[in-house]
């Protein structure tokens, strides 16, 4: 079930998201701009443009971008289809 849809510009170099555990899975698609996942502890990862990032529920993660704001669209939902879950196990 789909909890939350949500897009636009958005610059997590000013609004930064904090490292918390997420409740549902997170879908990002990135059309315009950089975006990255923060992970407490561990270096970190290469910022992505054109991109879809796939997050299960349960993780612990934020988000920074570059400087320019980030054209995001954002994906909440409680459950996701079995073989796209399988996928992001592996």
């Amino acid at each position: 079930m789909l909890r939350l849809l949500k897009a636009g510009y958005e610059n997590y170099e000013k609004r930064q998201v904090p490292v918390s555990e997420r409740l549902n899975w997170e879908i990002y698609v990135v059309t315009d701009g950089e975006l990255a996942p923060v992970f407490e502890g561990r270096k970190k990862i290469p910022l992505k443009q054109r991109y879809v990032w796939v997050m299960p529920r349960g993780l612990r993660y934020g988000w920074r971008s570059g400087k320019a704001p980030v054209m995001r669209y954002a994906f909440h939902f409680t459950a996701l289809p079995n073989i796209l879950c399988k996928a992001v196990d592996e």
